[in-house]
């Protein structure tokens, strides 16, 4: 069965999709909150429960269409041993970067207090840490990483080159936030993970390094109890040093995987046969038979040198 194709235009087709479903389901709910005075549709509970109703829908449909199996069109194969070190060296990294571009994204485009103090109450878990763990950690890998590196990017390789579906799949996964502020890290983060997951044919990374990057804020803020920003404070930018850090944990990351997914990628038929015949050629060209009185050029009496085929049978 060959893969399934995708185009651009079909893949924003699916986020409008989800983008509607999503209202469809929470329209009701958040109604059902104002009868009774209840403010729960920015709870992670329900925000949780939206996603999974929407992208579950839309994922299923989909792979519905393609006459596809789920194991087929989401593979998770295990993850190289070797492959972690630089992966966690490139999350490392790029969460001091995003921090920073952020920093000068606010800056620049200072972000609505009350929605900076709803992102602040999810990261720390305001409304319970687990109801945090459950929409950040579980739920918003699980269901984007399906969508965009799943479907959507494993369709684009079908139609475009790994590059391009790469990059298109990464700004298709920014511009769905909906919001300049978290775009910038979700691109970042959408082309580191669709580069592992066009290497390793496997979203198992994808979905651990998601879930452990938005881990981060959940440990340092809920767990840990560090005192989060203030959203109405001025930005306060990071050391020098710390931002230079950064750039050398991802630089260094990124290129200690890609020497292994180099080392890894699979010769092409056609090289092997290339240097075969490369071989026998010289070897009928220069190749000596230093065995009898006489030198003679190797395979001399079996292989014609001007046509290199095997020369006619005499018949008895």
């Amino acid at each position: 069965m060959s893969r399934p194709s995708l185009a651009f235009g079909q893949a924003t087709s699916l986020l409008l999709t989800v983008i509607l479903v999503s209202i469809g389901v929470g329209l009701p709910i958040a109604l059902i909150g104002h009868a009774l005075d209840l403010d729960i549709s920015g709870h992670p509970f329900i925000i949780g429960f939206i996603n999974l109703a929407a992208f579950g829908y839309v994922i299923r449909q989909a792979i519905q269409r393609q006459g596809d199996d789920w194991s087929t069109a989401f593979p998770t194969k295990g993850i190289a041993l070797h492959h972690i070190a630089p992966m966690l060296l490139m999350l490392a990294g790029a969460s001091i970067l995003i921090s920073e571009l952020d920093n000068i994204a606010i800056s620049l485009y200072p972000v609505p207090i009350d929605f900076a103090a709803q992102m602040i109450d999810l990261a720390t878990g305001g409304q319970g840490i687990l109801a945090t763990i459950f929409l950040a950690n579980i739920v918003a890998p699980l269901t984007e990483e399906l969508l965009f590196r799943g479907l959507i990017l494993r369709g684009f390789l079908q139609t475009y080159s790994a590059p391009r579906s790469i990059f298109l799949s990464a700004a298709l996964f920014a511009l769905f936030h909906l919001n300049p502020w978290q775009a910038i890290g979700a691109f970042i983060l959408g082309g580191v993970f669709g580069w592992w997951y066009v290497h390793t044919r496997s979203l198992l990374p994808c979905l651990l390094g998601h879930a452990a990057f938005n881990a981060i804020p959940v440990f340092y803020y809920g767990i840990l109890g560090m005192p989060p920003p203030d959203p109405a404070a001025l930005v306060e930018f990071q050391p020098l040093w710390f931002d230079v850090l950064g750039v050398l944990l991802f630089a260094g990351g990124s290129y200690m995987l890609y020497g292994m997914f180099n080392a890894e990628r699979p010769v092409p038929s056609e090289a092997w046969i290339s240097r075969a015949r490369l071989f026998a050629d010289r070897l009928l060209d220069y190749a000596r038979d230093q065995y009898g009185d006489t030198e003679t050029p190797l395979f001399v009496s079996q292989i014609d040198i001007q046509t290199r085929t095997l020369p006619p049978e005499e018949s008895t």
